[in-house]
This record gives structure tokens, C-alpha cells and sequence, in this order.
């Protein structure tokens, strides 16, 4: 039974690892589903991560960010999607913020372009951008995860493992030991002879 300490701490770091947990599989599932199904971005509930390796939207979504995208049925201006397109026999993705639509078709631009994307069919939009955070975090999340692991479970691990008793010293076996015979050695001068005696 776990001290009253120690399930105290636990309820106050409970909140922490589901949220910790939650976001790390979400990176990960998305990350093997994408892998597993060759798609870019894989949407699981029409939520799916994706990654800003651009700086087209300047200080509003920073290159390096960890998106977490929304798939919808329609998108409104000044939101910022994420769309793909073929090029080369290979898929690509930009994300970039909505400025005008006409019926089904968006036109997009980055904070930071002077020049508009070319139209954007809502099939091509992944999702909209709906939060973003420093790919950094999720290291951190993930170092937290396990350094939160090891202070709630670790620690009363190590603790009985110091007050664990050593093992006792294995006993000889002596079932096949042959006793141990003294002798004596008697040399007699007058006959210029030995005997060996048992004592």
C-alpha cells in the first residue's frame, strides 16, 4: 500500500502525465499513422499535427512550431490553414493565412509574402490551425514525463531497494568432502626404519 505522501504527490502530478501523455501520443500516433499510411498529415477525429518549416508567417506561427490542426467544412478569413499540392510526383504542404474565398476556393498568403499562394481548393486544406507550440515543448514534455515518472515510482523503488536485506551467503556443500586423516611419523634409529601411525 503506497504511503499517504506518496499517493498525494501522485494526485498532483496525475493531471500533468494524462495531459503529457495525450499530446505526445497524439505526436507519435500521427507520426506512424503517416508513416504507416504514406499520407502527409494523417487525421485522427479530424485532428492531425503537422509541422511549420517556414517563415512565411512571421512572429503569428513561428518556423519550428508543432501545429495542432482542425479539419472543417468551410474556413473563414484570417484563419490560417494548412493546404497540399503535387509537385514533382511528390506531396507538399504550406501553411498560410486565408485573405478572400469564393465558394470552395480559398486564396492564401503569408504574413510575411508579397505575393498570394495560388488558388486553394477546400479538398487540398488539411485543417486549420487551431494551436501551436515550440517543437522544444514536446522534448520537454517528454524529459517531464519520465522525470515525473521516476519521482512518483522511482523513488520508492530506490528506497526499498536500499532497505533490502543482502542475501545470505550460500552454504558449502560438504556432502563430498573427504575427511580430513592426521598421521604420525615414527622413525626408529635402532632398525633404520619408519612407520606411519593414525593419531
Amino acid at each position: 500500500m503506497l504511503k499517504f505522501e506518496t499517493a498525494k504527490k501522485m494526485k498532483k502530478s496525475t493531471i500533468v502525465l494524462i495531459v503529457a501523455v495525450a499530446i505526445l501520443a497524439l505526436i507519435v500516433g500521427s507520426l506512424v499513422v503517416q508513416k504507416i499510411a504514406g499520407t502527409t498529415h494523417p487525421m485522427v477525429f479530424n485532428l492531425g499535427i503537422a509541422y511549420m518549416d517556414s517563415e512565411s508567417m512571421g512572429k503569428s506561427l513561428p518556423s519550428g512550431s508543432i501545429m495542432l490542426l482542425h479539419k472543417k467544412d468551410s474556413y473563414a478569413i484570417n484563419d490560417i490553414v494548412t493546404y497540399t499540392y503535387e509537385y514533382q510526383d511528390e506531396t507538399l504542404s504550406v501553411t498560410n493565412r486565408v485573405f478572400d474565398s469564393i465558394g470552395n476556393v480559398y486564396y492564401v498568403k503569408g504574413d510575411l509574402s508579397e505575393m498570394e499562394d495560388p488558388e486553394v481548393h477546400i479538398d487540398q486544406i488539411v485543417g486549420k490551425v487551431v494551436f501551436h507550440f515550440p517543437s522544444w515543448i514536446a522534448i520537454g514534455l517528454l524529459v517531464g514525463l519520465w522525470l515525473s515518472f521516476f519521482a512518483i515510482f522511482g523513488m520508492e523503488w530506490l528506497d526499498k531497494q536500499s532497505k533490502k536485506e543482502p542475501d545470505a551467503e550460500p552454504a558449502y556443500n560438504t556432502t563430498n568432502v573427504e575427511p580430513v586423516v592426521k598421521v604420525e611419523y615414527i622413525f626408529h634409529p635402532e632398525s633404520n626404519s619408519a612407520e606411519v601411525r593414525k593419531v
